[in-house]
């Protein structure tokens, strides 16, 4: 039997249970339609500067008040506290109100949002005019890409290097795309080396996310300067793991984060499939309410998508040496655990190699991560994939990266900033195994 199918009963029982507690299709005195295509014109960006443990709780009122999409977490201490982004619709501008009534700092990055996601998408079309093909030899890495995009390069990788590359699958989504990935070893013949996974895409506003794990697979195949690294282990790379919450932000909203998968008693769609593993389901960090973003779903491991993946880790059981899981924004390299503040057995080696990772990156364009465990350094998060992946499948190396940057460009990072993003990045993870490999 599969390990996840004895979760399902558990998760019937919760739906049920949920269900009643959601029955209308309401969400405050915001009106939302999760199915609509939204151009954001005339929504402002902010940056908002808290100052002090006062404001960061004004902050976490005016959130749950006004129902606000913050782009980046309220930390526990304001030393720790980067500057939140979000965006402001018309319905919302009293929440500036609220702000100067409290001296809250903040600035607009942009009167008209809209503009911002024009020029993501005039960047990503012009780049396509320029190369005859936008796959193959002629995919372009320093651009972002769709699903069917990232899902032709992959083919080609695993058609171009037959030896050494392999498309896999790990089942298909609530709206039955095909969840690919690509496995990468040394040898086919000899494949009894340890693997690194690499999953990325988890949430589907986080473009530089696919964009790194498809760079990634096609570096470790045509980089001799990875050779000893492909000859240590195998890596299986999934770059978009919430394909159709990918796909949604492409066509429809660029801000959706969660699954699409339909929940019962609400009109309000999907779960945060990076709180529906089954390791302390929807506790601290995580919400019962399935229109919010950190919606844990109507039990673990509801999301056909979060059960595919586990399902496809567990077949590998005992032989994964690391697990990465590739987010952003936020500049951050974190271990477990998200769900409580116990320190892991192994956390002094995790904590020397992470060091050792972001020294790693910032010697390259002097770009600086902070580290440490999730709950350390952002906040408590339940469900997440490391902490499964690390207490389930003892998987002891196991990270959760934020990439670049800080609060500039958010989801919006520009796609001159993604191979230097893309090269720090792997800098950063082979400096960690390198560390790890030595234990």
């Amino acid at each position: 039997m599969e390990p996840i199918k004895s979760l399902l009963v558990l998760s019937f029982l919760t739906m049920v249970t949920l269900s009643m507690c959601h029955p209308t299709a309401t969400n405050g005195r915001f009106y939302r339609n999760d199915d609509a295509i939204m151009d954001y014109d005339g929504y402002q960006l902010i940056r908002i500067k808290p100052m002090n443990m006062e404001q960061i709780t004004i902050l976490k009122q005016l959130e749950n008040e006004y129902e606000m999409d913050y782009w980046n977490p309220i930390v526990n201490n304001e030393h720790d506290q980067q500057p939140i982004m979000t965006i402001i619709d018309p319905q919302r501008l009293e929440f500036l109100s609220q702000l100067n009534q409290s001296n809250i700092e903040y600035d607009i990055l942009s009167n008209n949002y809209k503009q911002i996601i024009d020029q993501e998408r005039f960047e990503m079309y012009t780049a396509k005019l320029l190369r005859s093909n936008y796959y193959g030899e002629n995919f372009d890495y320093g651009n972002y890409h769709t699903y069917d995009e990232l899902n032709e390069q992959i083919n080609y990788l695993a058609t171009k290097f037959p030896e050494n590359a392999e498309k896999i699958s790990i089942g298909y989504s609530y709206e039955q795309r095909n969840i690919m990935g690509i496995k990468i070893v040394n040898n086919k013949q000899n494949n009894s080396s340890q693997i690194i996974f690499v999953e990325c895409g988890i949430h589907a506003r986080e473009w530089i996310s696919p964009a790194y794990c498809i760079w990634l697979a096609g570096q470790l195949l045509t980089n001799k300067r990875l050779s000893s690294l492909n000859e240590r282990y195998q890596f299986i790379i999934i770059p978009s793991l919430n394909v159709d919450g990918y796909v949604f932000t492409h066509t429809h909203q660029r801000l959706w984060r969660k699954t699409r998968s339909r929940q019962y008693g609400t009109n309000c769609i999907g779960a945060d499939p990076n709180r529906n593993w089954a390791i302390s389901w929807c506790q601290k960090g995580s919400s019962l309410d399935p229109c919010q973003d950190t919606y844990c779903g109507r039990g673990p491991f509801s999301e056909i998508e979060v059960r595919q993946m586990a399902n496809f880790v567990h077949r590998y059981e005992g032989k994964i040496f690391a697990y990465f899981a590739i987010h952003s924004y936020s500049q951050l390299w974190m271990f477990p655990y998200g769900y409580t503040a116990r320190r892991v057995d192994n956390y002094n080696q995790l904590r020397i190699a992470s060091l050792a990772a972001v020294q790693s990156i910032r010697s390259l364009f002097g770009t600086q991560f902070k580290f440490g465990s999730i709950a350390e350094i952002i906040y408590s998060a339940s469900g997440s994939s490391i902490d499964y992946v690390y207490d389930s499948l003892n998987v002891k190396n196991t990270f959760a990266l934020e990439l670049r940057d800080k609060g500039r460009y958010g989801f919006q990072l520009p796609n001159w900033q993604i191979i230097p993003t893309c090269v720090e990045t792997l800098a950063g993870m082979r400096t960690a195994i390198d560390v790890l490999d030595g234990f």
